[in-house]
């Protein structure tokens, strides 16, 4: 099995000793939200900005009321693992990488199914490679669909709490991709939610949306890149995308302190990716993103493989001293940083 600490007290905050506040909320919100300015401004966006302060009162009010939201019941995620065996692989060639993706999707069992989750990695408004290439989600959506012509496919989009999806949504290329292969949007914000129970965790309770639900296979793209909080994001940090937006704010402030890397473990526990593409081509060093002083580096290729928490391990392998992380082996801590 794979071990986590200790259950430890659970805090809200920036820090390890400051709880969470409105004042904090709205302070990180004035960076990234279309903020009217002017009398004209707040006029013309006076909707925009009365549902966007609107969220940030609901995402406070979550967080603080956490154990008693009414949201449905769900006891286990209905998604069988089709195929056990373990597959990892390392592809320094883009058209061979795809070729991998291909026998992998044929191996777990892409035929047969009848919905497919999607879930990039949309974290922000920037380019690859603080999010996902745009040409590889696209090769990997026309994958699937001549695979499975008649599937349904849903496509999460699930970026930072304090980014705007609209403008998320407006950089990218995902909407028209998405037509492209008659696959939907999903926005994690306005779905319904369901609580699965955790035991034995000390995370307790854990809500996700109903399309996690709903699918029969969830496809988990990400990319490899320096993380302020986590250490490093990967294939199993990347499932944070699925969590509505308390508790992405929760997961990075449970336990106070760095104990992120151990609630990422036990998502991966909970959802187990039919398969897992990391896009290791180019390496983000120093941040998670370039506005807080990230910078690309070279890196190794694409790794494909059926587990998240393997493929991640193997890439922290070949690269984990470029990125300050340790690599990790199964009953280890996710993330140890080199000191």
């Amino acid at each position: 099995d794979i071990s986590v600490s200790d259950p430890v007290e659970i805090t809200m905050g920036w820090d390890d000793c400051n709880d969470i506040s409105l004042d904090k909320i709205f302070s990180r919100m004035e960076r990234y939200f279309y903020l009217p300015k002017t009398k004209k401004e707040i006029i013309e966006n006076l909707d925009i900005y009365i549902e966007d302060v609107s969220r940030m009162c609901s995402l406070y009010y979550k967080i603080k009321n956490h154990d008693r939201l009414d949201f449905n019941d769900q006891v286990s995620i209905p998604r069988d693992r089709h195929n056990e065996r373990n597959i990892i692989r390392l592809d320094k060639e883009y058209d061979v990488s795809l070729h991998t993706i291909k026998d992998i999707l044929d191996n777990t069992g892409i035929r047969e199914k009848e919905h497919i989750l999607f879930l990039p990695n949309m974290v922000c408004d920037e380019e690859y490679p603080t999010t996902s290439d745009y040409g590889l989600t696209r090769d990997i959506l026309r994958t699937l669909r001549d695979i499975n012509p008649a599937c349904k496919i849903s496509i999460c989009v699930g970026p930072s709490i304090f980014f705007d999806r609209r403008r998320v949504l407006e950089k990218s290329e995902i909407i028209d991709t998405a037509s492209a292969y008659e696959a939907r949007i999903v926005d994690i914000h306005s779905s319904e939610l369901y609580r699965v129970n955790m035991k034995d965790s000390y995370i307790g309770s854990l809500y996700l949306p109903d399309v996690v639900f709903e699918s029969d296979y969830l496809f988990n793209s990400s990319l490899l890149k320096k993380n302020i909080d986590a250490g490093f994001t990967g294939a199993c940090k990347n499932l944070m995308g699925l969590l509505p937006d308390f508790e992405k704010l929760r997961f990075h402030k449970i336990g106070g302190g760095n104990h992120l890397p151990n609630a990422i473990i036990e998502l991966y526990r909970v959802l187990k990716p039919d398969i897992s593409v990391l896009d290791a081509r180019i390496l983000l060093l120093g941040a998670q993103q370039k506005e807080y002083g990230g910078y690309e580096k070279e890196g190794i290729g694409i790794v494909s493989g059926t587990d998240a928490f393997h493929v991640d391990s193997y890439a922290l392998e070949l690269c984990g001293d470029v990125l300050g992380v340790l690599p990790i082996r199964i009953g280890d801590s996710y993330g140890k940083k080199i000191c």
